[in-house]
């Protein structure tokens, strides 16, 4: 082998390996950037330990102790761990259908029925030991197959429900006594 082909052949090895560990971490991180922005719980903790669904003054709280479920709130009972990883995980796959406005004021997100004091208005609360993230639902019309939804801290985005499930929280939450 001749001199020259040695010094390329060295020369595509260092710049390879430069390409490997420097910059592909960088894309990689991109990508799950990318990925989170266009989830509806973006960056959800990776284990998740507890659920909050709140409305109005209602509240269901799951919670977990070792590898057991249990509701908290507003009764007190074992539920199955299948059932909970299942909820958690469509949740944090819920994908954003559209991105539609950033930077509203308070009086902005009532239109949405995401303001604080919006009827109907719910949250969902999935929290970690490595931290949380929440999301605002606000509900237009009963039925309708696309929800308005706000990460807390974040922007408008509308979401479309693929599946005959609805995220209709008020008529499946008990009342408070």
């Amino acid at each position: 082998m001749s001199r020259r082909v040695v010094v390329l052949a060295l020369l595509v090895l260092i710049v390879g390996g430069y390409l490997v560990f420097r910059e592909l971490p960088i894309l990689q991180t991109e990508r799950e950037r990318a990925l989170a922005d266009l989830l509806v719980f973006g960056e959800a903790p990776a284990v998740v330990d507890t659920v909050r669904i709140t409305l109005d003054d209602r509240e269901i709280l799951l919670a977990r102790d070792g590898e057991q479920w249990f509701l908290r709130s507003p009764i007190e009972e074992e539920v199955p761990p299948l059932g909970v990883f299942d909820l958690i995980e469509r949740l944090k796959l819920t994908e954003r259908w559209r991105r539609v406005a950033q930077g509203l004021t308070e009086e902005e997100w009532g239109v949405y029925g995401l303001a604080a004091d919006s009827p109907g208005r719910s949250r969902i609360e999935l929290i970690g030991e490595d931290g949380s993230v929440a999301v605002d639902v606000g509900l237009l019309t009963t039925g309708s197959r696309t929800v308005w939804v706000r990460r807390v801290g974040g922007d408008l985005s509308l979401i479309h429900i693929s599946e005959p499930t609805r995220l209709d929280l008020a008529s499946r939450m008990p009342s408070s006594a």
